[in-house]
C-alpha cells in the first residue's frame, strides 16, 4: 500500500528550474511505496512553458502528481519584497485554503532533499499548528536577535523556526482561522518577511524537528559552530551525515555564485534533474555571474569606459564610487537616483541626478547598478529608457555573510580582492 504525502511549494518564473530540482531530489530519495501529491502555488502569469518544465517529471516518475494552483496576488499587494525575496514566498501563508488535506509539508525551492520525507510527514502534530527546525543562523547569532522578540511581540526567540521546511497542520490552521491572522500581519513589513509572521502567529504551538531536516549549508563541514546553541549534540552528530534536507538560504545561491560552501550538492542534483539545455543555461549564467562579481573584472570593465554612471546614491553606491576611484577608475561622471530627496546634491565632486537627467547627459555610459533591493526593477527602467543591456553592470555587494559562506578553496583569493578594493593596492 502506497503512503501518500501532500507537498506544497511556491514558485515564479525565476525559480522554476530550482523547483524542478527540489522535486527531483524528493523523488530520487523516496522509498518505492511513497506517493507525492505536489501543489505548486504560483501567479496566473506563470507561462505554460515554464509549468511544463516541472510537469514533465510526471512522465519520468510514476509516484507523483503535480498541480499548479494559481494565487490572487492582490492579497499580497502590501507585502515587502527584495531582489531575492519575491511575492511568491508569501504564498505559503494561504496554503490552508489551497491544499485540502489535513496536513502538508511545505518546502522552499532552495533545498535539496536527501531522505524519504515520510520521516518528517509522520510527525504527530496534535495541538500544534506547525513543525519546523530552529533557524540555524539565529541560533548561532542569538545575541544579535535576542531583542527581536520585542518586534514580533513574542516572549523569546529561543524556539524561532526557519520556514523553509515546515510541516503544517492544515486542519487546525483552518479550524482557528489562522490564515486570516497571517494575512493581517503582511503590512507590518517584518525583517524576515512571512517567516516572522508564522513564528509570531503560531508561537507556543510549534513542534521542533531535528536539525538534519533543515540544515543551512553555511555550516557544511563545520557543524561544530552550532555546538553551543540549543541544538543537542545528538542532533549535530546526526546532521553530519547530510542525509536529511540541505538548505541554501540567503541571497548567495549556488545557481548565482559558484563559490559558495556546499554548492556541489546542488549542482550534482541539478545535473541529473534538469534537461541538458536547461542545465547548461543555468550553469553558464552562474559562471558569468560569478565572474562579473569579481572586483578585478569590474575594474577591467570600467577601465574600458569614458563615461560611468553610478546608479543608486546609497552607502553601497558611494562605496563603489570611492573604491573605483581608489583603484584608478577616473571616468565616473555622476550618480543617479530615483529619490528626489537625493537629487541635486554633490558627493566628492560627483553630482546626483535623476535617472532621466543622467541618461540625457550620458546615454551611452556604463551604468553601474548598485541597488541591492530593486536591481531588476532599475535595470528594466534603464532598458526601457534606451540603455543597452550590455551597458548595465549589476553590482552585488558582498556582505560579511558572503565571506562566511565561501568554500574554503576560494576564501584567500576573495579576501585579497576585498583588500584590493579597500586599499587600491593590487594583489
Amino acid at each position: 500500500m502506497k503512503k501518500e504525502l501532500s507537498i506544497a511549494m511556491t514558485t515564479d518564473q525565476n525559480y522554476i528550474l530550482q523547483t524542478r530540482v527540489v522535486i527531483w531530489s524528493i523523488l530520487h530519495s523516496a522509498k518505492k511505496n511513497t506517493f507525492f501529491k505536489v501543489h505548486i502555488l504560483c501567479s496566473p502569469q506563470l507561462t505554460q512553458k515554464d509549468r511544463e518544465k516541472v510537469l514533465d517529471l510526471q512522465k519520468q516518475w510514476n509516484n507523483i502528481s503535480i498541480c499548479f494552483d494559481e494565487i490572487d496576488e492582490k492579497v499580497f499587494e502590501n507585502a515587502k519584497t527584495t531582489s531575492y525575496i519575491s511575492v511568491a514566498t508569501f504564498y505559503r501563508l494561504v496554503i490552508s485554503s489551497i491544499v485540502e488535506d489535513d496536513k502538508c509539508l511545505y518546502l522552499d525551492a532552495d533545498v535539496i532533499v536527501n531522505t524519504d520525507l515520510t520521516e518528517i510527514y509522520d510527525t504527530d502534530l496534535t495541538g500544534m499548528y506547525l513543525a519546523g527546525v530552529k533557524d540555524c543562523l539565529i541560533q548561532y547569532n542569538m545575541q544579535e536577535y535576542v531583542s527581536y522578540k520585542d518586534v514580533l511581540e513574542i516572549p523569546t526567540m529561543d524556539g524561532y523556526i526557519n520556514a523553509g521546511v515546515v510541516l503544517m497542520n492544515l486542519k487546525m490552521i483552518r479550524a482557528y482561522d489562522m490564515e486570516k491572522i497571517f494575512l493581517l500581519c503582511i503590512d507590518k513589513h517584518y525583517k524576515i518577511h512571512d517567516q516572522d509572521i508564522l513564528n509570531k502567529c503560531c508561537y507556543g504551538k510549534i513542534k521542533y524537528l531535528d536539525l538534519k531536516y533543515n540544515l543551512f549549508m553555511d555550516y557544511y563541514e563545520r557543524l561544530d559552530m552550532l555546538a553551543h546553541t540549543s541544538f543537542s549534540q545528538k542532533e549535530i552528530k546526526d546532521a553530519e551525515e547530510y542525509d536529511g534536507i540541505l538548505h541554501f538560504p540567503g541571497k548567495y545561491k549556488p545557481w548565482k555564485f559558484m563559490k559558495m560552501r556546499g554548492s556541489h550538492w546542488w549542482w550534482k542534483n541539478a545535473k541529473e534533474a534538469l534537461e541538458p539545455q536547461d542545465y547548461n543555461e543555468i550553469y553558464q549564467y552562474a559562471v558569468e555571474n560569478t565572474k562579473k562579481n569579481d572586483w578585478k573584472y569590474i575594474l577591467e570593465r570600467c577601465a574600458l569606459e569614458e563615461n560611468i554612471v553610478i546608479v543608486g546614491f546609497s552607502d553601497i553606491g558611494r562605496d563603489v564610487a570611492v573604491s573605483l576611484r581608489r583603484c584608478g577608475i577616473n571616468s565616473i561622471k555622476c550618480f543617479c537616483d530615483n529619490s528626489r530627496e537625493k537629487q541635486n546634491t554633490v558627493y566628492h565632486d560627483l553630482p546626483v541626478y535623476s535617472v532621466e537627467k543622467a541618461y540625457e547627459k550620458y546615454s551611452k555610459a556604463l551604468w553601474v547598478n548598485t541597488s541591492q533591493v530593486s536591481a531588476k526593477v532599475i535595470s528594466r527602467q534603464l532598458i526601457t529608457m534606451g540603455v543597452k543591456k550590455e551597458n548595465i553592470l549589476v553590482y552585488i555587494h558582498k556582505s560579511e555573510q558572503y565571506y562566511v559562506n565561501l568554500d574554503e578553496q576560494y576564501l584567500e583569493y576573495e579576501k585579497q580582492l576585498l583588500a584590493y578594493k579597500e586599499s587600491g593596492r593590487e594583489m
